[in-house]
């Protein structure tokens, strides 16, 4: 699914279908980056003693948490047609899930060297998720991206949004960017 990935990756971002404060994921938009801009806004609100919102959570096993139905939605909402966004999401339909323990790396291990063949071993336990993507797993950083730009163009939407002004570097007041990004 890698290719896949990857072409629906490059197709999000040469249309500009996420939104401009996602940083989550994204090439060139990394985590730190976000975390600095971050940094500043609050700063400049403690030098002015003006008031900033800032929110945080900690979605416990977020990927695996979005339906198959959430994930074939959130991909029709940035412009994929249905029977691509089925083929991409289905494609990890029952798929096992091991996880990667000394035990298992040395059956795979084994496995692949021998050019797929037969092991002097039992395969490793698995499961078959039954929502989402298990984290780590190709799609899982593109889903919750795309799901989660649902939520942000609607927080963008908002018209009862608080907004904070921030100094630039010349001195000039503008509106500081909302934020988002996420980090594993």
């Amino acid at each position: 699914s890698g290719f896949n990935v990857n072409k629906v990756w490059r197709f999000l971002e040469k249309h500009q279908l996420l939104e401009e404060i996602q940083f989550a994921y994204r090439r060139n938009r990394e985590a730190g980056v976000a975390m600095l801009l971050q940094r500043n806004a609050v700063e400049e609100a403690q030098e002015t003693e003006s008031a900033i919102l800032l929110g945080s959570y900690d979605k416990y096993r977020a990927f695996d948490s979005l339906t198959r139905s959430a994930m074939k939605l959130s991909f029709a909402v940035v412009g994929l047609d249905k029977a691509d966004a089925d083929r991409l999401i289905d494609m990890e339909n029952n798929s096992k899930v091991t996880v990667c323990t000394p035990l298992a790396r040395h059956y795979w291990a084994e496995r692949y060297t021998r050019k797929l063949g037969e092991t002097d071993q039992t395969e490793p336990s698995f499961f078959v998720p039954v929502n989402g993507t298990p984290q780590g797993d190709t799609i899982s950083c593109l889903t919750w991206t795309v799901f989660e730009n649902i939520c942000l163009g609607t927080l963008r939407k908002d018209p009862g949004r608080v907004k904070l002004y921030i100094r630039g570097p010349d001195g000039t007041i503008h509106e500081a960017a909302d934020l988002c990004y996420a980090d594993d």
